[in-house]
């Protein structure tokens, strides 16, 4: 049943209208704004004891107290949206002050007050080049003794009239306010007259994105934009330079100045430079995929590695292109080039040449019993002359060995699928890298483990890239001597057949380990067994099993 609100700005004496969902009401009787607002006033300059016609709203819905800036003024109100004031003497130029009570409206453009001295309204046209004719409006063009554009006199006409002169923009002038002298003073306008930009020089003619250059000239005061091939550059003005920033959309084309006078175009182009941030890989051999990263990249034509080689991009965009090494590169910088110039690269890319990769390996032991760890350690020596790139060593792990563990002094280890896979990457001249596997021995045989080791570039003899070995695997009955004694001064030793091509050797002294001689004639085989027989009645012996 009750609705509060705030009296809002600017608000005119009229009735009240209520809006809901539902509907709206409007009051029949009127709410009396008691603020006065101020919409415009005529004339917008005159001496004091001028008559001012000021137009408005709700001026009589209280004591009216009008200033002409800070000086109080007598008044008649016409009606309360109209009053006749006169300047007050001593009034000062600055805005029309109404308060009623304590509300009170200023005027964002000021009153002008003048003497006898000149005053400047307007002009037409508000620009122009050297010899333009310009028409000045005002006040009190009485016996004018000059004339100027920013501070530069002109020839003018001998005015008909106190409200109008004419003169002509002066060769040297610059863009600035007009002035109007007579012996009661100068008049000077609010507003600029603008005068035909000039460019003398603009340094450097030459950039990439993101740096800046000055344009040096005259008349560039409230610039309106700066152009190179039609893009926007930003800048910032001064009436005489302007310091502008390359875009990342630029590119090379004529440099124009838009002021609100007009354009002006240079004779000379702004070049836009190329500009190399990073590429990658940065190393790598003939027909490696380089990805290079930068700005003004759209137009290049060639990529130089290091001697000189060069090659055309397959892919061109504004901030990447992609190109293949090209035959007969050499390690060094990359230098690209556009029509408009080149850039080199700060950091270096290394190029690679074919190289001999050695892998080699033991095992450890070579005759396992079931159950017992055995060691495979892999020995990658990179022999140079050059880096190689994409190094890695594969091994598959024998059927008959359970995989336990995989490290390396050089890169990551994997295991899937039965296969190790060592990942070394860069491996620089003449340096190793060990790769140790260890594995469970499980099953009864000989077992074959190969490796390979691979780089992206060329081998000079592969034949060194490849190692195979093998582990036997054996029960304890397998690597057992069995000792029976027969008749007639004899001893059969037996052992099992297996895998492990066992030698059966000989010693009557065990104190020398070099005194182990092989039996001859050598052992029989019947069925699964081997089986050697021994006279007894010659000197003792002492016998073991080798494998060699």
């Amino acid at each position: 049943t009750q609705l509060s609100i705030s009296v809002p700005s600017g608000v005119t004496t009229g009735p009240i209208t209520v809006v809901n969902p539902t509907g709206s009401f409007t009051t029949t009787s009127n709410f009396l704004a008691s603020g006065p607002i101020i919409s415009d006033f005529s004339p917008t300059l005159a001496g004091p004891g001028t008559n001012v016609v000021i137009n408005g709203a709700n001026f009589t819905s209280g004591t009216l107290v009008l200033k002409f800036n800070t000086n109080t003024a007598t008044f008649t109100p016409t009606s309360d949206t109209q009053i006749n004031a006169k300047v007050p003497a001593g009034a000062t130029t600055g805005p029309l002050v109404a308060t009623i009570g304590t509300t009170s409206f200023t005027t964002s453009s000021n009153f002008t007050v003048i003497g006898n001295a000149p005053a400047i309204t307007d002009c037409s046209p508000t620009a122009g080049v050297r010899g333009t004719l310009v028409t000045i409006h005002g006040k009190n063009f009485i016996n004018p003794t000059a004339v100027s554009f920013n501070g530069t006199n002109a020839i003018f006409l001998t005015p008909t009239d106190t409200g109008t002169i004419q003169a002509y923009v002066p060769g040297n002038a610059t863009s600035g306010p007009l002035r109007v002298t007579s012996a009661a003073g100068t008049g000077t306008n609010t507003f600029n007259f603008y005068i035909q930009p000039r460019i003398d020089t603009f340094t450097p003619t030459n950039g990439i994105v993101g740096a800046t250059f000055t344009i040096n000239g005259r008349n560039f005061t409230n610039a309106l934009a700066v152009t190179v091939g039609g893009i926007s550059y930003p800048f910032s003005d001064m009436a005489t330079q302007l310091v502008v920033t390359v875009p990342s959309n630029a590119f090379t084309g004529t440099l124009v100045v838009t002021t609100p006078e007009g354009p002006i175009i240079s004779p000379s182009n702004f070049t836009i430079l190329p500009k190399i941030y990073s590429f990658s890989p940065t190393i790598g051999q003939t027909n490696t995929v380089v990805t290079i990263d930068g700005t003004s990249l759209f137009n290049v034509t060639s990529v130089k590695f290091g001697n000189g080689a060069s090659a055309v991009p397959f892919v061109v965009g504004t901030n990447e292109i992609q190109v293949v090494v090209p035959f007969g590169a050499a390690t060094g910088p990359l230098q690209i080039t556009t029509p408009s110039g080149t850039d080199t690269s700060t950091n270096t890319f290394t190029f690679t040449t074919p190289s001999e990769l050695v892998l080699t390996q033991t095992i450890a032991p070579p005759t396992v019993p079931l159950g017992q760890t055995v060691i495979y350690t892999l020995f990658l020596t990179n022999e140079g002359p050059s880096i190689n790139t994409g190094v890695f060593i594969t091994n598959g792990v024998p059927g008959g060995l359970t995989f336990v563990s995989a490290s390396s002094t050089m890169g990551t280890c994997t295991f899937s699928n039965g296969v190790v896979t060592n990942t070394i990457g860069v491996m620089t001249n003449n340096t190793s890298a060990t790769l140790t596997i260890v594995a469970t021995a499980y099953f009864q045989g000989a077992f074959t483990n190969t490796a390979y080791a691979r780089a992206n570039e060329p081998d000079l003899n592969i034949d060194n890239n490849f190692t195979s070995g093998i582990v036997f695997i054996v029960s304890s009955d397998q690597r057992s001597l069995t000792v029976t004694k027969q008749a007639n001064q004899k001893m059969v030793l037996s052992w099992p057949d297996s895998s492990v091509n066992f030698i059966l050797q000989s010693s009557t002294n065990l104190s020398s380990p070099t005194n182990w001689v092989t039996v001859s004639p050598g052992p029989n085989t019947n069925g699964a067994v081997n089986y050697y027989t021994n006279d007894l009645s010659l000197k003792y012996k002492f016998f073991r099993l080798i494998n060699q």
